[in-house]
């Protein structure tokens, strides 16, 4: 592991200690997180929602 990757890491959990309740729900479906992944622009998003969204827009 580099010191890029704990840095990230590091970045990630921070980012995760200051969201709140609310925050916990995918942008796209407005439902809780089952499957959260983290997309190179930083926002939070459900695994199977965002795979199908690059898919069908190609973003």
């Amino acid at each position: 592991m580099t010191n890029t990757d704990i840095d990230t890491i590091k970045t990630v959990l921070k980012r995760i200690e200051d969201v709140s309740a609310d925050e916990l729900v995918c942008s796209i479906t407005f439902e809780r997180f089952h499957d959260p992944v983290i997309a190179g622009n930083g926002h939070i998003y459900e695994r199977t929602e965002i795979i199908r969204w690059i898919r069908e827009k190609g973003t």
